[in-house]
């Protein structure tokens, strides 16, 4: 019997390995992909070009060993698609070209059906970022109007873009429609890390290559095979419409269809496509499934219960009651310290899985892609990150409904906290449960609630703190970086180039603050608009007068290095005097920060020396609203001290 179940499952093997490739593809028909996982239940992908279908809609039957299945059918091309429009812009695409580009990704726009996402991003010297992923076509129309011909082919640049914009969106439904009419001539990243970002991307790849005599059809070829799409080719431009039109079909032209299989381990498998009442296209393939359950080494299993004698019961004798005494390990505070440990315990784990950079910062030849060993990384979730995710994203929508997501996210930026919003607040919740607990069982109830109040109301303090440390580093790095600036523009440098030197060079924050400035302005963002963005993060008002200093340089021209040579003299006296006044005013601060200190001080040492006395306000709701009034006491005065010596210039 062993021997006969060997020989059958070699057979199998044969079978499929010569029959799947040659019968799933047939006359404009393909069957994609079979899942048995949920067996019966079968759900079979295919695709059909629309030729074979005119203006009717398909009809498919299912043949499973010669028996015809009851068959359901659903589109597949859903909300979850997402498409990123590449278009070329360089100068050889200036005139008729040009305009029939706009008029082909206007129709693709037009005929993709509503939910579908869309960006657009135009590349000539450097990919610019026409649109964000959207699904208003009116928003999407506009900027294929605005683009116009200009500059070299940033060719696999612009690849290295989309991978940027899709770093964020789920990585199902993903395609490229690429246009060019020419090879790559001045990206910074090669044809090898633009096949490597396709790759990775898990995208389908359409590519319309323009014929010139700049073409680089292996370089397209590559780059399509990496993306599992394809390379088409148009004589003039007018055909460029007809290809993104076919190109929009072929998107929404997948169905799946969903059957009751009646079959176990090997099958025949025949789809046929219905249109006009005839078959138009079918195709065969064998299909694996599991084996029927029911059946052992060839005999069937009695699935029959027989008759069972019941087992007799034993009812034991009654006992007399007795006194238990639980132990401390039983009692409520035992309890109370388990729920602390694991809130701390969920509390430690999360901090080390979310403290991780989003966007690599200040390092030399970055990129934007994820590493391979990322994504592994990545896989390999264990339930707890598991759990924190689902938290992040729960809170992450609260966030959304009540409109707070960008405010606290403009906070995290000031403050360089490499957190997500709904990570903070996970972080947080977690880290007041745990104090809540740990003060409960220390002490009481209110010392637990208050506990877990300082930890709420200490991340804001947190966040200024890191905002004030950041913003005090990048103002003492402004000299140094206006000096290297002038530096690199008189050595011949332009403005950009200056500011890439800055972002490669400095030290932290100011290389991220203007590695961020480079980035933008390389997406399409305005570089003054980008500066005062950055002033506003950091919030320098002396680097406000340098965004205002280089806009007004752009305006009306002039020596932009002498400019930031005065500006920087500037900026230099400032910090000589804010220096002199913070060592004349250090007296006051550490006053401040004794007296604010004192009151907790004595508490513990009262708990120390004497816990009954504080017992006695703990005691009694008037003790209780005695230490709820100090504690305002204190704080009011912690904030006024804090006003009064933090001198402002």
């Amino acid at each position: 019997m062993i021997r006969r179940t060997f020989l059958v499952g070699v057979l199998a093997t044969l079978v499929l390995a010569m029959a799947a490739p040659t019968g799933a593809q047939q006359g404009g028909f393909t069957i994609e992909s079979v899942d048995t996982t949920n067996h019966p239940e079968v759900a079979v992908t295919v695709s059909v070009e629309n030729q074979l279908l005119g203006d009717q809609a398909p009809v498919f039957k299912i043949i499973e060993d010669g028996r015809v299945r009851r068959v359901t059918v659903a589109a597949t091309a859903s909300s979850d698609l997402k498409v990123v429009l590449l278009l070329d812009v360089s100068g050889s695409m200036r005139g008729a070209p040009l305009e029939a580009a706009k008029a082909a990704a206007a129709r693709f726009v037009s005929e993709m059906p509503a939910g579908v996402q869309i960006g657009i991003i135009s590349f000539g010297n450097s990919p610019a970022l026409a649109a964000e992923f959207t699904d208003d076509r009116q928003t999407l129309l506009s900027a294929i109007d605005l683009l116009t011909a200009r500059g070299e082919t940033a060719l696999y640049d612009g690849l290295v873009a989309a991978g940027a914009l899709f770093s964020n969106e789920s990585s199902e439904g993903r395609a490229v429609v690429l246009l060019s009419d020419g090879g790559d001539t001045v990206s910074s990243s090669s044809l090898e890390d633009a096949v490597l970002t396709v790759g990775e991307l898990q995208a389908k790849l359409f590519a319309v290559e323009l014929q010139s005599p700049e073409n680089d059809s292996d370089a397209l070829l590559a780059l399509a095979d990496a993306g599992g799409g394809t390379v088409t080719s148009a004589d003039d431009p007018a055909a460029i419409e007809a290809l993104f039109g076919e190109i929009a079909s072929e998107l929404l032209s997948s169905y799946r269809l969903v059957y009751t299989s009646e079959a176990f381990e090997l099958a025949s498998l025949r789809v046929d496509v219905i249109a006009e009442g005839s078959v138009v296209a079918g195709a065969t393939r064998w299909i694996e499934l599991p084996a029927d359950a029911s059946i052992v080494d060839g005999d069937p299993v009695d699935t029959e219960p027989g008759p069972v004698d019941p087992a007799p019961v034993v009812v034991p004798p009654p006992r007399r009651g007795t006194t238990v005494e639980l132990t401390w390990l039983e009692s409520a505070a035992a309890s109370w310290l388990g729920a602390g440990a694991v809130f701390v315990a969920f509390a430690i784990i999360f901090v080390t899985i979310a403290l991780r950079p989003r966007v690599p910062r200040g390092a030399r030849g970055s990129s934007t892609l994820t590493s391979s060993s990322q994504v592994r990384a990545r896989e390999k979730k264990t339930a707890l990150s598991t759990i924190a995710d689902s938290a992040t994203a729960f809170a992450e929508q609260t966030l959304n409904r009540g409109d707070r997501f960008k405010t606290l996210n403009a906070a995290l930026e000031r403050a360089g906290v490499v957190l997500r919003p709904g990570e903070l607040i996970v972080l947080t919740g977690s880290g007041a449960l745990a104090a809540a607990a740990i003060g409960f069982l220390l002490l009481n109830e209110a010392f637990g609630l208050l506990f877990g109040a300082i930890v709420i109301g200490a991340v804001p303090l947190w966040l200024e703190s890191k905002k004030d440390k950041r913003s005090a580093l990048f103002g003492e790095q402004l000299g140094d970086t206006l000096q290297l600036m002038a530096t690199s523009m008189r050595a011949g440098y332009g403005l950009l180039q200056a500011i890439d030197a800055v972002a490669e060079e400095a030290l932290s924050p100011t290389a991220e603050e203007f590695q961020r400035i480079k980035i933008e302005t390389h997406l399409g963002r305005d570089l003054d608009d980008s500066l005062k963005a950055a002033a506003g993060r950091v919030d320098s008002e002396d680097f406000r007068w340098v965004a205002e200093a280089i806009e007004i340089h752009r305006q009306i021209g002039g020596d932009l290095a002498e400019i930031l040579d005065a500006v920087n003299e500037t900026i230099r006296d400032r910090n000589r005097i804010r220096r002199r006044i913070k060592s004349l005013s250090a007296e006051g601060r550490i006053s401040g920060i004794i007296l604010s200190l004192i009151p907790i001080v004595l508490v513990f040492v009262i708990l120390i020396i004497n816990p009954g006395y504080i017992g006695e306000l703990t005691s009694s709701g008037l003790g209780q609203g005695l230490i709820v009034g100090g504690i305002v006491a204190w704080l009011i005065a912690v904030a006024w001290m804090r006003k009064i010596i933090r001198l402002q210039f």
